[in-house]
């Protein structure tokens, strides 16, 4: 259960589970649940789930995936992230194409690959 370590960790910006041999897609549920439980309970005006307000809502700025099998599938959950400044995502089936709706949330652009980052 990753919910205690995460609710450990509210502060946590950067993470880097390269080579890691975790999940990405399974990193990233348990990265985005916080927000999107928050983003269901505003959207919808229900009260948090029983158990879910232990997860907190992460202010990840940067995210590092590389190699963790991470599918276009999980994609998705990381618009939920408010502050996503950049994400390695090579090594898995992620394709630039992929990452499109990233790039508009955030304001990324493709460093290389499957690498977005903020450009200033």
């Amino acid at each position: 259960d990753a919910a205690p370590h995460l609710a450990a960790l509210p502060s946590l910006q950067v993470l880097n589970l390269n080579d890691s041999g975790m999940s990405g897609d399974a990193a990233v549920d348990a990265l985005t649940y916080g927000a999107q439980i928050a983003a269901w309970v505003q959207t919808t005006g229900q009260p948090v789930p029983e158990g879910s307000a232990r997860w907190p809502s992460l202010h990840l700025r940067q995210l590092h995936l590389c190699r963790t099998r991470l599918s276009p599938a999980a994609l998705p959950a990381l618009l939920a992230l408010p502050s996503l400044e950049f994400l390695d995502a090579r090594g898995g089936s992620v394709r630039p194409p992929h990452l499109q709706a990233l790039q508009a949330r955030f304001g990324l652009r493709s460093v290389q690959g499957a690498v977005l980052a903020r450009c200033n």
